[in-house]
């Protein structure tokens, strides 16, 4: 079935689990090309940009996730992500309080957001965060139920 959207995106997550960020972006193409409307595609697309340093082209699909499922905590951690890397701080801040505001469980939004206010010389809050996210994670290791994505 070439035109299944689903095994176009599940091959490019194989694709880059296997380190070839940019044969998976063309199966994310694809799929985005026979569903544009999952927004789950544009976050893989995305984690692939990034993995390639391609910051605002990451950021462009983390925006088109968000546009497609506004509660999307991954899709705003992921966009502070690339936003840090290209020295946009204040504003990656931003975006992992939304992402722990839709999801207060969300251990990598709690460490991405410490590594933001790291950047920023705010070393107590990054402190608090990077303790939420360890204690968060040990709950969780402990199979302590949370709410999830």
């Amino acid at each position: 079935m070439p035109t299944f959207a689903d095994a176009y995106m599940t091959r490019g997550v194989l694709k880059s689990k296997l380190g070839d960020a940019a044969e998976a972006i063309a199966d994310y193409d694809e799929a985005i090309r026979l569903n544009p409307d999952f927004a789950e595609t544009y976050i893989h697309r995305g984690r692939a940009k990034l993995a390639l340093k391609k910051y605002e082209e990451a950021i462009f699909d983390y925006d088109e996730a968000i546009r497609l499922n506004p509660n999307s905590a991954i899709a705003y951690t992921h966009r502070g992500v690339s936003k840090n890397a290209l020295g946009q701080h204040h504003e990656a801040v931003v975006d992992h309080n939304e992402a722990i505001r839709l999801n207060p469980n969300y251990v990598d939004a709690y460490i991405n957001r410490g590594a933001a206010k790291r950047a920023l010389n705010q070393m107590d809050s990054a402190q608090k965060d990077m303790n939420k996210a360890l204690e968060l994670a040990k709950e969780q290791e402990a199979g302590v139920e949370v709410d999830g994505e």
